[in-house]
């Protein structure tokens, strides 16, 4: 079977990559999440595109990507708009209302909460019998949990105010409800869509890249190790010293680490720097920014390297749970 080809048409695809306030991750990063890396070669919202182009829902026209805050990287060359969402006091349904004025009242939207990583085609949940004829539909993980993943009648959307703000989950589908448009929810056979909001969940999500997204992690000149849960991504262009180490962390486009470095459980953001002999530790390394050299740094480095870099079979921490 062709990816997608069960999919339906679809009259746009509305990608929504902000909210009312930064997450933590965005903050601390300094730059939106959805230029952020999960694997090797492939951002946040380029794994949006990939699964929207494997699904056939982009052939009419772009994807537009709305953000009130931290601005998104256009893609122009795969079809992806970036706009900014005319009034940040609309909320997630009028975000895609007012975005969506010009389709007809039966055409469908495509809505993607795009601070997240989805392991799985896009036609596992929106290709399935149930979607056929339904004005709204909801892809969950199979443990009920919210996939990020949406299709919206236009003549649903027709229900959000032309002023003041309008949630997504609670208020658009509870008036859906009411209004006895077909509803219909949809499972994944398993949990592939995770939150990326912290630094924390990122790592996490580019494990399961590795384990059920298929995601395969650079080569690097440097010393990857290969941890006891995933491997390191470390992006082809990012320069990393021969002598450093990098343990479960996400080296980004244009990064630097430098000999005798140490980067565990942490992200280095493209331009970041992680210098000769520094530790990056549970850390965000931003542009420009300099990783703490902590005191006794010979020592402490040492013993990090000694605890974290470990044969295989011997427990190295978790990265999965909430930014503490």
């Amino acid at each position: 079977m062709v990816a997608g080809m069960n999919c339906p048409e679809v009259g746009a695809v509305v990608v929504l990559a902000g909210g009312l306030s930064p997450s933590p991750l965005a903050r601390t990063a300094g730059r939106s999440v959805l230029d952020l890396w999960v694997a090797s070669g492939e951002s946040v919202l380029a794994r949006w595109v990939s699964l929207l182009e494997g699904s056939g829902m982009l052939r009419r026209g772009a994807a537009r990507v709305i953000h009130s805050r931290e601005v998104p990287t256009p893609m122009p060359e795969r079809g992806v708009e970036v706009r900014t969402e005319r009034d940040g006091y609309r909320g997630p349904a009028g975000a895609v209302a007012d975005a969506t004025e010009d389709l007809g009242t039966d055409e469908l939207v495509v809505v993607i909460e795009a601070n997240r990583y989805h392991a799985c085609p896009l036609d596992e949940g929106l290709g399935r019998g149930e979607v056929v004829g339904a004005d709204l539909v909801i892809c969950c993980n199979a443990d009920h949990s919210p996939a990020g993943v949406y299709l919206i009648r236009r003549s649903v959307l027709e229900r959000v105010p032309a002023a003041g703000y309008m949630d997504l989950k609670e208020q658009l589908i509870a008036r859906a409800v009411e209004a006895d448009h077909r509803v219909a929810h949809v499972e994944y056979r398993r949990v592939c869509s995770v939150p990326i909001r912290t630094r924390r969940e990122l790592l996490w999500a580019a494990r399961l890249a590795q384990e059920i997204g298929g995601a395969r992690p650079a080569a690097d000149p440097g010393r990857v190790l290969t941890g006891h849960r995933w491997t390191s991504v470390v992006a082809s262009d990012a320069e990393v010293a021969p002598g450093a180490t990098v343990v479960e962390s996400i080296v980004m486009p244009g990064a630097f680490v430098g000999e005798g470095a140490l980067v565990a459980r942490s992200v280095v953001c493209p331009g970041g720097m992680v210098r000769a002999g520094e530790t990056a530790l549970d850390k965000v390394v931003r542009a420009e920014e300099r990783a703490p050299m902590p005191r006794g740094t010979v020592r402490v480095r040492s013993r990090l390297a000694e605890l974290l870099v470990r044969p295989r079979g011997r427990a190295v921490p978790a990265i999965g749970g909430q930014e503490s």
